[in-house]
């Protein structure tokens, strides 16, 4: 009898993570019954392998948190294996443990992450451990949740992203569309593609065109992705006088025909988990220029995986241009050096070039398959690992003080559940307002000195707009932060992606 896989993902649309998943549910399908369990049902656009299961198939899932509706569905399709892909989720599959083995898939550098990654971060530090292997996209990914998140080494293993290389060489070959092609006028042309998000920092790719079109006045840059800081890069385009010369593209399903043609792909990114945009470009023969950022470039354009050292300010790989992060204004030219220097060193180019497509020839679906075939086959279910619940309960009954940070629905919420198991001392807010108590619980204003204390755990009940804010004043004391379980809390981040 075939292994029963569960492949859980928020949605099978819009971002890297879900393709992969789509990607190797299909590789998988043919070796196991595959079940390809959904959150959000209304963006499905990814192609996938075995059976789609969406959490809104199970009877009464209005009334259940979506932890228990993961659970009802991995006891009906008798899962044995449950796989899953980005942090909430993964979050949910610790969660709805039952006799399954549970694999995660880690695709950030959490620490450079903001908003409801805090969340992440300190959940990845409690519960990840509980988890019985993690699959990080990327050396740097890996060697982080050991180093800062407290995993142990041996549950961890690097497997690269999916890419389906016969594909986008294909898509890369389909005819640019005329407004493009009169766009561009026969000149050469540097490529960005990228969500438009501060991550991906595409202010300092602009500012840095606009030094090197000073003196190459005939090259134009495009930049493909959409986002939301779309109106400010567009802002900064016409001040810059650069109309003319930089065109913000919509993100596409077919990039690829851009990037062909382009002298060199650029990654200016302030942090990646790995970029899939420089494995595809180099399997188009493209040469890269990146921002030597955490994590990714250096692992694919040196083979180098030692992240405590630094390569330099200017590094010539293998496989592309790296770059020590520069600064983000005029001053910092390094990014204006790099396409000088394609332009000035066509032979080296092209040795990069021929680097590249060596590197491509290894890079087969069927290698990666089989390395998640060994995880899948391999890994023992660790029994000695706590689960989510009991790791909860430790942490509660390791302190004598518990505070709710927070007064409003959500602080309620926590404050009916918490009360009840363990007790709330109090409730804390930033700025107390009319209101003195809630059930008798004084609501106190933040004062360090009252948690600055190994004895004391805060429970953090607010909205995500709020998270940041109250995890930095929280991680100044030395108080346990803790973050219930995410039906409480305002998960608009995730919610979108249903939308």
């Amino acid at each position: 009898m075939k292994k029963r896989i569960a492949i859980i993902c928020p949605t099978l649309s819009g971002g890297g993570a879900e393709r992969i998943a789509g990607l190797l549910s299909i590789r998988l399908a043919d070796l196991y019954e595959v079940y390809v369990v959904v959150l959000c049902e209304d963006k499905v656009t990814y192609d996938y392998g075995g059976r789609l299961v969406l959490f809104s198939d199970v009877a009464d899932y209005r009334n259940m948190s979506k932890p228990e509706i993961l659970r009802v569905i991995k006891i009906k399709y008798r899962i044995d294996i449950s796989i899953s892909f980005l942090d909430l989720m993964n979050y949910y599959n610790l969660i709805a443990r039952e006799q399954d083995k549970i694999i995660i898939s880690e695709r950030n550098t959490l620490s450079h992450s903001d908003g409801i990654s805090y969340v992440e971060k300190h959940r990845a530090k409690q519960y990840y451990p509980a988890a019985d292997h993690i699959v990080a996209c990327s050396a740097g990914v890996g060697q982080e949740l050991v180093k800062d998140y407290a995993v142990p080494s041996e549950l961890v293993s690097t497997i690269y992203n999916y890419v389906d290389i016969e594909d986008i060489r294909k898509k890369a070959n389909m005819p640019l569309e005329d407004e493009i092609i009169d766009y561009l006028g026969g000149s050469d042309y540097f490529i960005n593609v990228g969500r438009l998000y501060s991550q991906k920092n595409q202010e300092t790719l602009i500012k840095q065109f606009y030094v090197y079109h000073e003196s190459k006045p005939e090259v134009k840059l495009l930049i493909v992705g959409s986002g939301e800081k779309y109106e400010d890069l567009s802002r900064q385009i016409q001040e810059l006088g650069l109309r003319q010369f930089v065109r913000i593209l919509p993100y596409r399903n077919n990039p690829f025909n851009l990037v062909k043609g382009a002298k060199a792909f650029i990654l200016t990114s302030r942090y990646e988990g790995l970029p899939n945009v420089l494995i595809e470009a180099m399997a188009l023969g493209v040469p890269i220029i990146s921002t030597d950022c955490f994590s990714g470039p250096r692992e694919l354009l040196n083979d180098e995986v030692d992240y405590s050292k630094y390569l330099g300010d200017f590094v010539v790989g293998k496989r592309g241009i790296l770059l020590g992060n520069p600064k983000e204004d005029f001053t910092d030219v390094r990014l204006v050096d790099a396409m000088n220097w394609i332009d000035d060193n066509p032979d080296k180019v092209q040795a990069i070039v021929h680097e590249q497509r060596k590197y491509m020839e290894n890079y087969s679906i069927d290698s990666i398959t089989n390395k998640w075939i060994d995880v899948i086959e391999n890994t023992p279910i660790n029994k000695e690992a706590k689960t989510v619940r009991e790791i909860e309960v430790d942490l509660m009954q390791a302190t004598t003080k518990r505070f709710v940070y927070g007064a409003g629905e959500i602080a309620h919420k926590i404050y009916k559940y918490f009360d009840d198991l363990y007790g709330i001392d109090g409730f804390i807010v930033t700025k107390l307002g009319d209101e003195k108590e809630i059930d008798g619980i004084p609501i106190l204003e933040y004062d360090k000195s009252m948690i600055d204390d190994p004895d004391v755990t805060v429970i953090v009940g607010v909205g995500i707009q709020y998270l940041k804010e109250v995890t930095e004043l929280l991680e100044e004391s030395k108080c346990k932060i803790f973050y219930p379980n995410t039906e409480f809390i305002d998960n608009s981040a995730y919610k979108n992606c249903c939308k």
